[in-house]
Formats: structure tokens, C-alpha cells, sequence
């Protein structure tokens, strides 16, 4: 019980004096919770880090084995190998990631529910994010219940690339129809049909003999 109090103790002084990113300090947290049998605490702190690095997963992965979940185990191992290969490409190999590498890990996030983490990723990035990034971002948040102002936020950045896509408001929309939302609904099909009508105008044909 000592030893319990003295961690929260020290995961409080953690997280007051913002020392939250420092990723030796967390990946040992995580070893504390877990040893001590709190695996849920242990994920909480591991889920709240934004950009994980190898030391975070080893700890999680850890944890969970030491606490008798083998398959949460081996899915975090799943998920640990495409950032292991990530980091790899520029510590390892010397590759400087592009924008298709970063879509890749925001995809793969995005697949595995993660559209929150996916999301911070994509702000994050030291390049501006293309229609890949938010289009990952939006397949994810389509499987993902209660993502609707990720979603909202995503087509906002989607629309500002491209003023045409209209895709992107039926996405939306089945969202909104999925929580009962039906002004919503309504409002982006009044969007589609302005874009539509916009573009048929934009591009109608004059008859070469008027």
C-alpha cells in the first residue's frame, strides 16, 4: 500500500509540473499500475499519450502479460510493429517519412478505432496534411460510434482542399441519420444540392449553332 501511494503520489507531481510527455516517466507508470495490478489505470495513462515511442509500448505490452491478458497483449504487439517500422524508416534506415507514409499510420489508427489518436497524430505532423490524411480519418470515424465532432471537423478540412467534393457531405449525413439528427441530415443535403447545381451551371454546354 506504501509503495501504491508513493506512485500516485508521483504520477500526480508527473502531470502538475507537465513532465506528461516525457516518455521514460510514463512507460515507467504504466510498469507501476500494472505490477501493482491496475492494468486499467495503466492503459488510461498510455492511451492519453499522443505519440507513443517504443519504451510506452514495451511497457504496455508488458503489462498486459505480466496481468494475464494474452490477447490484449498480442493486439497491442500488432499495433506496436507499424510505429516500429515508422520510426525505424528515419532513426534506422535514414528515410525522411513523406506524406504517404504518414496517411499509412494515420489509416492504420483509423482502422483500429483509434480516430482520436489518429487525429492528434495528423495535426502533429511537421507537414500540412492532404486529402489522404482526412480521408483516412473519415473512413475511420464511419465504424467508430460517437466520433461525430471528429467527423464534423474532418469534412471542414476535407472541403477547404477540395470545394467540389460533395462524397464527404453524404459521409456526414449518414452520421448525423445514424444519431437521429435528421436537421443535420437535412442541412447537408441542402448543401449537396447546391454544390451540384453550382458545378451543372458552371459547366453547361452552349450549343455551337445559338
Amino acid at each position: 500500500m506504501g509503495v501504491q501511494e508513493l506512485g500516485e503520489s508521483i504520477h500526480a507531481h508527473v502531470t502538475k509540473v507537465d513532465y506528461s510527455s516525457k516518455a521514460f516517466l510514463i512507460s515507467s507508470l504504466i510498469d507501476l499500475y500494472c505490477k501493482l495490478g491496475r492494468t486499467r489505470q495503466g492503459n488510461a495513462i498510455f492511451d492519453e499519450i499522443i505519440i507513443k515511442d517504443l519504451l510506452c509500448w514495451s511497457s504496455m505490452i508488458n503489462s498486459y502479460g505480466i496481468n494475464g491478458y494474452g490477447n490484449e497483449a498480442l493486439e497491442t504487439f500488432s499495433k506496436n510493429e507499424g510505429w516500429n517500422w515508422f520510426y525505424a524508416m528515419e532513426k534506422i534506415y535514414g528515410i525522411t517519412p513523406k506524406l504517404a507514409h504518414y496517411a499509412c499510420m494515420v489509416d492504420l489508427l483509423s482502422r483500429q478505432g483509434h480516430v482520436k489518436e489518429a487525429l492528434e497524430f495528423g495535426k502533429s505532423m511537421p507537414i500540412e496534411p492532404d486529402k489522404r490524411i482526412w480521408g483516412a480519418l473519415l473512413a475511420g470515424c464511419r465504424s467508430i460510434c460517437g466520433s461525430i465532432e471528429i467527423a464534423e471537423f474532418v469534412v471542414e478540412q476535407l472541403i477547404r482542399l477540395d470545394q467540389e467534393n460533395t462524397s464527404c457531405y453524404l459521409v456526414l449525413s449518414n452520421l448525423y441519420a445514424e444519431q437521429f439528427r435528421w436537421e443535420d441530415v437535412e442541412r447537408m443535403r441542402k448543401l449537396v444540392d447546391k454544390k451540384r447545381l453550382r458545378k451543372e451551371t458552371g459547366y453547361s454546354i452552349i450549343e455551337a449553332n445559338s
